[in-house]
């Protein structure tokens, strides 16, 4: 197998970034774009995301889908945070009662524990 390149885990970097009013959270990665590493940058709210931990807690899904491919994260257990956000994006209900109920009982119940 030349050629292919195994893919690396990878958590991103975060960083805090000043704005003009206040700061803002800035998340660096790469994604793989035909068979290149392609830098990307989302940046985050701070008034939304007040610590590092709320902003990691926030992308641990989508780091998750960022890895699905590696070979590391093919063995690695998953955090139930994760599971609720994949949850969340892609298989909840579309109906507005059940999406409201649905997030109430994450929110209070399910993510504190």
């Amino acid at each position: 197998m030349l050629g292919t390149r195994s893919q690396r885990y990878q958590n991103g970097s975060i960083r805090r970034v000043k704005r003009a009013k206040g700061f803002a959270w800035e998340f660096r990665y790469y994604a793989r774009e035909d068979d290149k590493r392609v830098p990307r940058v989302q940046t985050l709210s701070a008034a939304k995301f007040k610590t590092e931990r709320d902003v990691r807690q926030h992308l641990e899904g989508f780091i998750l889908k960022l890895n699905e491919q590696t070979e590391y994260a093919q063995s690695a257990g998953v955090t139930f945070n994760a599971l609720l956000d994949r949850y969340m994006k892609e298989e909840m209900s579309t109906r507005r009662a059940t999406i409201g109920s649905y997030t109430s009982i994450i929110n209070q119940h399910l993510r504190p524990r």
